[in-house]
C-alpha cells in the first residue's frame, strides 16, 4: 500500500521503496508544521533507500512522492566505530549557549564558538535551515572544544550526529550546502563524503 506518511511512535528506521513510475530525483520530507525536515538527492533510478527519523511525529512527504514501506524497526545508530584523533584542546563545554548574531555569515561562516566563554553563535541563515543541518553545525562547533582541527570536529560531529540516529546524508549536505566553496572547505567536503561512504 503507497503512503506519503510517516507516523513515527517511536525512533524509527524505515525501509521504503517507490514505484516503478514513483522514482524521484529528490526526496523530500517536511514535519507537522510543514518545514522541510529531510531530504536526499536520488538519481531517479533508485527504488529503495532508508530513512532514519530520530524523534516522534507525524511526516510526510509531497503529494505527489508516494512510497511502500518495506519494514519499520528500531532506530539504527552508527558512529561508535568511528575512532576521534586525541583532543588538543580541553575546554569546559557542558551547557553551551546557542546566541543568533546577525552580523554573521556575510563572510561565509554559518556558526562559530567561543570555548572559553561557552557560546555558539549562529548566523540568521542558518536557523531557517531544516533542524538536522543545524544539529550537525552545533556539533561541529561542540567539537571545537576537543578540536583547533576542522577535520577533526567534522569526524567528531559526524560520530556524535550517527549515534543519535540521524541520516549520514544530511550530514553530508549540511557541509555541501552550507560551507562556502572555498579550496579548503572543498577538501573537507570530500573527505566528509569519503567518511559518510565508510560509516553508514
Amino acid at each position: 500500500m503507497t503512503s506519503s506518511v510517516f507516523n513515527v511512535i517511536q525512533p524509527t528506521t524505515y525501509t521504503i521503496t517507490f514505484d516503478n513510475g514513483n522514482r524521484p530525483k529528490l526526496f523530500q520530507v517536511y514535519n507537522e508544521e510543514g518545514e522541510l525536515y529531510y531530504f536526499r538527492h536520488l538519481d531517479g533510478k533508485t527504488t529503495t533507500i532508508n530513512v532514519n527519523f530520530p524523534v516522534d511525529g507525524s511526516y510526510h512527504t509531497d503529494a505527489d512522492t508516494q512510497f511502500t514501506i518495506i519494514s519499520a524497526k528500531p532506530l539504527e545508530r552508527k558512529g561508535q566505530e568511528i575512532i576521534l584523533p586525541k583532543p588538543d584542546r580541553n575546554y569546559k563545554c557542558s551547557g553551551l549557549k546557542i546566541e543568533v548574531n546577525p552580523k554573521l555569515g556575510n563572510n561565509g561562516t554559518p556558526a562559530r564558538i567561543f570555548p572559553k566563554i561557552g557560546v555558539i553563535e549562529m548566523s540568521p541563515k542558518l536557523m531557517l535551515l531544516p533542524y538536522p543541518l543545524r544539529l550537525f553545525i552545533l556539533l561541529h562547533e561542540q567539537g571545537h572544544c576537543m578540536y583547533s582541527s576542522e577535520y577533526a570536529c567534522d569526524l567528531y560531529a559526524l560520530k556524535q550526529y550517527l549515534f543519535l540516529g540521524y541520516n549520514a546524508s544530511m550530514a553530508y549536505y549540511a557541509m555541501s550546502h552550507i560551507l562556502k566553496q572555498s579550496p579548503e572547505n572543498v577538501k573537507r567536503v570530500k573527505v566528509m563524503f569519503k567518511n559518510v561512504m565508510n560509516f553508514s
